[in-house]
């Protein structure tokens, strides 16, 4: 089966933050992946009556090792549009945000590759930023209406902690000028009767990872050189990262961490229960907005014990109710090439006939507003097919919907698979970098000397992206 949104948590506290804000929906547990490993299956009503599933996860132990696996195993066995890790994190000093709010990446860095030479630590950062977490993360403000409420009392579920900023300083580390940006930040929030009791608030920035649990102020101090425009440290997000840049499908993953303690403080656990509410009520927020639109799955998930993509009467060749609806496939071509694309359509006739895919190109009917129409096709598709040619290259309206198509690729909204048909320039065209068909050493279609042949292969790619986005 496929998943929408996949969460992974680690501690207890941050798994029943989320779930038990879902499970008064449809709930089932499923472990009939690959893996066999165990989720919490949950079919979250969201808008235009449309359900969307999430799987929910916990990894056993602290680390991005152990988050690592559980976010491949989910990719194996669920296929997510999305991976959000939900959870707690450590703020770094600041005066724009506190204990309790919600941190949303934008960016993860990975420091867990680092020399030491004579006690000189150096770090070698990676990581990175997928562009649709990049786009969510930069209209998030565009939700807020849709938002709105996720930080209520009654949604977080419990009173924001107070502090007794006369106390801090006993409680801080030994760095002095780290010591002054703590006290001026928790000044800054608690140090005035009207932010006292303000509503946690929601802040998009990079989010720092490694498998070192922060208590000096040394390492982040580094970090901060770096990469300064670094919000909060975790340990888990970037091997959920790693998981997930796989070459040729990477998949998204964006971290929501509740801050539960400032780097160089000492953790308070009241501030620790409140940080995983207020994760988990940002995290059931986001999904209820419908920002990751389902992409299969109208209604509950299937029973655990099969996958209704396998339940196919023997010898009849029909499938019950529960078979996935067809995949919508457009073709993008010329008209001077016309006769490859019926070409196409004659080699992709298995796949229409077995309900694999609906297929749709520039047949328009007399009286329709081609060009809207065209759009439409395209945003409502799962794969979009482009024939390249001189004359397909040539036309600016053509160029301009391919660039539609790779946006929706980009965003990880459809797979954008460009054919070959007669040789061309394609320079820096933005699907330049997407493996093409036929596949090399074969020639373009116009230079094959089996037609027939070359399109039966390129079929067969056809199919297998269909199998690989239906989870087949």
């Amino acid at each position: 089966m496929r998943a929408d949104i996949a969460i992974i948590t680690i501690r207890e506290d941050e798994f029943s933050a989320v779930f038990d804000r879902l499970k008064h929906y449809s709930v089932q547990p499923f472990n009939g992946g690959p893996s066999k490993r165990t989720y919490a299956i949950i079919s979250v009503p969201v808008n235009d009556n449309k359900t969307c599933i999430v799987a929910l996860a916990r990894s056993p132990e602290q680390g991005n090792d152990l988050s690592q696996q559980v976010a491949s195993d989910m990719i194996q066995d669920l296929k997510p549009q999305i991976l959000l890790v939900v959870g707690i994190a450590g703020g770094f000093p600041r005066n724009d945000f506190t204990l309790g709010d919600v941190i949303i990446s934008s960016r993860i860095h990975n420091f867990n590759v680092n020399a030491i030479n004579q006690e000189v630590t150096t770090f070698d950062v990676r990581g990175g930023i997928d562009p649709l977490v990049s786009n969510i993360t930069a209209s998030l403000p565009i939700y807020e209406s849709s938002l709105a409420g996720w930080n209520d009392l009654s949604s977080i579920g419990m009173e924001r902690p107070s502090i007794d900023l006369s106390f801090v300083p006993s409680t801080l580390y030994d760095d002095t000028d780290w010591q002054k940006k703590v006290v001026e930040s928790l000044n800054t929030q608690f140090g005035k009767t009207a932010r006292r009791s303000h509503l946690p608030l929601f802040k998009t920035g990079s989010v720092a990872s490694s498998n070192s649990l922060m208590k000096d102020t040394k390492i982040p101090t580094k970090w901060l050189e770096i990469a300064r425009s670094t919000l909060a440290v975790e340990m888990e997000s970037a091997g959920v990262l790693q998981a997930a840049q796989r070459i040729g499908e990477p998949y998204p993953v964006m971290a929501i961490r509740g801050i539960s303690d400032i780097v160089g403080l000492t953790r308070d656990d009241i501030w620790t229960s409140y940080a995983c509410q207020s994760a988990g009520a940002f995290a059931c927020a986001f999904i209820k907005t419908g920002i990751i639109q389902p992409r299969l799955q109208d209604s509950a998930p299937p029973t655990p014990s099969v996958s209704p993509r396998r339940r196919i009467r023997a010898g009849t060749g029909t499938t019950d109710s529960t078979k996935p609806p067809p995949l919508d496939l457009f073709i993008s071509y010329s008209v001077d090439d016309e006769r490859f694309e019926k070409e196409l359509e004659t080699h992709l006739a298995a796949l229409r006939r077995d309900g694999t895919v609906q297929l749709h190109s520039q047949h328009m009917e007399a009286g329709l507003e081609v060009a809207k129409e065209i759009d439409d096709l395209i945003n409502r598709s799962q794969i979009i097919l482009l024939l390249i040619s001189p004359s397909f290259l040539a036309s600016d309206y053509h160029y301009e919907e391919m660039e539609y198509a790779m946006e929706r690729h980009e965003a990880d909204l459809a797979r954008v698979v460009p054919i070959i048909i007669r040789s061309a320039d394609m320079g820096n065209a933005p699907f330049s970098k997407l493996q093409g068909l036929p596949r090399t050493p074969r020639p373009p279609l116009d230079k094959s000397s089996n037609r027939d042949e070359a399109w039966t292969e390129i079929a067969k790619e056809i199919r297998a992206v269909c199998n690989r986005l239906r989870g087949a």
